[in-house]
């Protein structure tokens, strides 16, 4: 009797689904079994599906980041070009009103020799109009 029970053990056990057919699993082991395949397949999809998506939002994002990274390395040197013509301009008043200055200071120089002499001619105006009246 015991070799009899070590024979049926040493064998796996058979099964028949619902077609009929012979199977080693039993049918609820088989059908959890199909059940998680079809879901593990299905996670594989959507983890590919995300996988997609993430290349495709990194590739979006690279190209939108060259693009802000032109935009603004144009943005920089309009800056530049800006102050630089600000400096012109600047530099061009500077010396426009530098210019202007030396000539009020010419004109004032001018104006200075102008009063000297008419301030001798007064004083000779004077010491003449002195010495007439004392004739």
């Amino acid at each position: 009797m015991n070799d009899n029970e070590n024979n049926t053990n040493d064998y796996p056990e058979i099964y028949f689904d619902e077609y009929s057919k012979i199977r080693i699993l039993q049918p609820e082991q088989a059908r959890h079994t199909k059940e998680l395949q079809s879901e593990s397949n299905e996670f594989i999809s959507d983890y590919n599906n995300f996988q997609t998506n993430v290349k495709e939002i990194i590739t979006n994002i690279k190209k939108i980041s060259k693009k802000v990274e032109s935009i603004k390395l144009k943005a920089i040197g309009k800056r530049l070009q800006i102050d630089h013509e600000i400096n012109i301009i600047r530099s061009n008043k500077m010396k426009k009103l530098e210019n202007l200055i030396q000539q009020k200071q010419k004109d004032i120089d001018n104006y200075q020799v102008m009063l000297d002499s008419l301030c001798r001619i007064d004083e000779d105006y004077e010491r003449f109009n002195d010495k007439f009246q004392e004739i």
